[in-house]
């Protein structure tokens, strides 16, 4: 079974589809409301430096891990007794079957099941097949969190920055993402470096959220892209360079960033066509090389 990504918050979800179809638009979702809670930073261009293009990453790829500890449903279920359970349970939850759900996602959260806390804590915030219940939904996500479950810990981290079934504690919250940003997580790793960039829940680091948003990036994450190239654009964390910020903001565009446009347009006129073609070049080899050459 593939791993079901977390949903972004307040976000009513259909849970109709097939299971791949599942998986693809709750990513979409997610996708579309990252800064609906988070809003983005102003941007400002600036004049272009004459020298050569930095490698995209600098030295900053060895500030974190390459070969993420991914999130592997498939081995909780296979050591679970209650895999089929869980299985059917999940599956009635996406054919829209609530009731048949709840009691088989019950009970293998009853087993400390991971995933089912993860799927009965949407499920509770939501209101899908249960009474809403935000509270709930805090309870089952901490469950997974304590668990070391990245989705779990990038959930019960959206609840405590937004404070719903909980207090709001932005510290908490930044705590969580990290525990789950250094699964490989990539949502939790933009959260993360969101927060580094506008000093919540911590002291304000661009170099951290540089590092995050480049972790997120090389995973091909579009609004960690976005942010990375504003980083080079503005010079946060590190050296201006407007070579590697069309670099990242076409990526960002290309992965499908709408707001990566407008600045991507603007760097663009300040570059001459040789620097253009630079930074689609390094984009290019980036992308096609599964970002391992970036």
């Amino acid at each position: 079974m593939k791993k079901l990504l977390s949903i972004i918050f307040l976000v009513t979800i259909s849970l109709n589809v097939s299971a791949k179809d599942f998986k693809k638009n709750l990513h979409a979702v997610q996708k579309n409301n990252h800064h609906k809670t988070q809003p983005l930073p102003n941007k400002k261009t600036h004049p272009l430096h004459n020298k050569k293009a930095l490698p995209l990453h600098k030295a900053s790829k060895q500030n974190y891990k390459e070969d993420h500890q991914h999130f592997q449903t498939a081995t909780k279920l296979n050591n679970n007794v209650f895999e089929k359970e869980l299985e059917e349970g999940l599956h009635a939850a996406q054919q829209g079957n609530y009731p048949k759900a709840l009691p088989l996602l019950d009970k293998a959260a009853k087993q400390k099941n991971p995933m089912a806390w993860v799927v009965l804590g949407l499920m509770y915030l939501n209101g899908k097949g249960v009474k809403q219940n935000y509270i709930e939904a805090y309870e089952h996500f901490l469950s997974a969190a304590k668990a070391n479950d990245a989705d779990g810990q990038f959930n019960l981290a959206k609840m405590l920055e937004l404070g719903l079934g909980t207090n709001r504690d932005e510290k908490a919250a930044k705590n969580w993402y990290q525990q789950s940003a250094s699964q490989g997580y990539a949502d939790a790793q933009l959260r993360l470096g969101l927060m580094y960039k506008n000093g919540q829940g911590t002291d304000q680091d661009y170099k951290l959220a540089k590092k995050w948003f480049l972790a997120a990036s090389l995973q091909g994450d579009p609004d960690a892209q976005f942010m990375l190239g504003l980083a080079f654009l503005n010079g946060q964390g590190t050296e201006k360079d407007l070579i590697n910020a069309a670099a990242w903001l076409n990526l960002a565009v290309n992965n499908g960033s709408k707001e990566a446009s407008k600045d991507l347009d603007s760097i663009n006129q300040q570059l001459t066509e040789q620097q253009r073609q630079t930074a689609k070049d390094l984009g290019l080899t980036c992308a096609s090389s599964s970002y391992t050459k970036c």
